[in-house]
């Protein structure tokens, strides 16, 4: 485990990084359509050695000559052999970066925890310039308000000496506008930035990713990278998006959609429980979240129903105006 010491204490780096987790992805994709061929290879060479078998049995009951020869048999039966022997050595070659990835030497994780910890202190370090720029944008606005309030008086002053004044001739626009561009809260925002990338966010809660897979914005603390069933770590914030029902209605090619997906994390105790209940089911747990999440689907289409035929009128009318949609009756749209 990589460890940080911070003002609150010892933190574990994550020990991969998001792109050895997608490299390994992509690793297993290659692994599992060499694992498809291997299959392929070992069942057609089952058949030619039931075939061979079979006519070799044949030929002794009929006598030495008799049937058809076994040369192009056993020559594509050796080319099988050969195929299964290539992608078995593929599998294998796959499988060893595989696991190179996956666990890494102690020099590399101690390289890895180098480089984190030197980013860790790089971000530390530029809070701090964050927060003298905050200062200094606070000086520089009490100046600029110091200002105005000096073109103020200078306008009065004017006014009461009768000078006309003409098109910004007290030269105020030009501060007004750097008093307006200035931005506010620059240290809160960058604060909150750093909690996240060297993993001091504070409050966070337990969820479970219920889809095959998805990838989060990467930091110090997490490679971001998830599949069905891993634990995340997450404020409110993070897990909201991730938690709403996703219910769009917008065009597609020349109609109109609706489509729905379900929640894409699960809390901890929730998907505890049902993996409780597909267990007492003798149910894979994604097909019973598959099924609860069409059930879902149908309660939820109850409520759009309105608003996508209100929306289906709307683009017909939109299209029979363009000339686009001709027959019909305008009145059904």
């Amino acid at each position: 485990m990589n460890l940080f010491k911070t003002g609150k204490g010892t933190k574990a780096w994550s020990q991969r990084s998001q792109r050895n987790w997608l490299q390994q992805r992509k690793l297993e994709q290659g692994r599992e359509r060499c694992e498809d061929r291997i299959r392929y290879s070992e069942r057609k060479i089952t058949e030619l050695e039931k075939s061979k078998g079979s006519r070799v049995q044949r030929q002794i009951e009929r006598g030495a000559g008799s049937g058809s020869p076994l040369g192009p048999m056993l020559t594509e039966l050796a080319e099988k052999n050969a195929e299964l022997a290539v992608y078995q050595e593929r599998r294998a070659l796959i499988q060893s970066q595989i696991e190179a990835l996956a666990n890494p030497s102690p020099q590399q994780a101690a390289e890895r925890a180098e480089r984190q910890n030197y980013l860790a202190n790089l971000a530390g370090e530029r809070l701090k310039k964050d927060e003298l720029a905050e200062g200094a944008l606070k000086g520089l606005r009490r100046l600029l308000e110091e200002r105005a309030e000096l073109t103020a008086k200078l306008l009065k002053a004017a006014e009461a000496a009768e000078l006309t004044i003409g098109e910004d001739r007290l030269d105020a626009r030009r501060f007004e506008e750097l008093l307006a561009s200035l931005p506010e809260a620059l240290a809160a925002a960058s604060g909150r930035w750093h909690s996240w990338f060297v993993g001091e966010q504070g409050k966070v809660k337990s969820y479970v990713l219920v889809v095959d897979e998805a990838t989060l914005p990467e930091s110090l603390a997490r490679a971001g990278s998830y599949r069905f069933g891993d634990k995340m770590e997450l404020t409110d914030e993070e897990a909201g998006e991730l938690l709403r029902d996703i219910c769009p209605i917008g065009r597609a090619g020349h109609g109109v959609a609706w489509s729905y997906e379900g929640p894409r994390i699960m809390p901890l105790e929730r998907f505890e429980a049902l993996l409780r209940e597909a267990t007492d089911q003798g149910e894979p747990a994604q097909d019973l979240i598959s099924r609860r999440n069409g059930e879902r689907e149908k309660e939820l289409w109850k409520q759009y129903e309105p608003e996508y035929r209100e929306a289906v009128r709307e683009h017909r009318k939109a299209m029979r105006a363009e000339g686009l949609l001709i027959g019909g009756n305008p009145a059904d749209d």
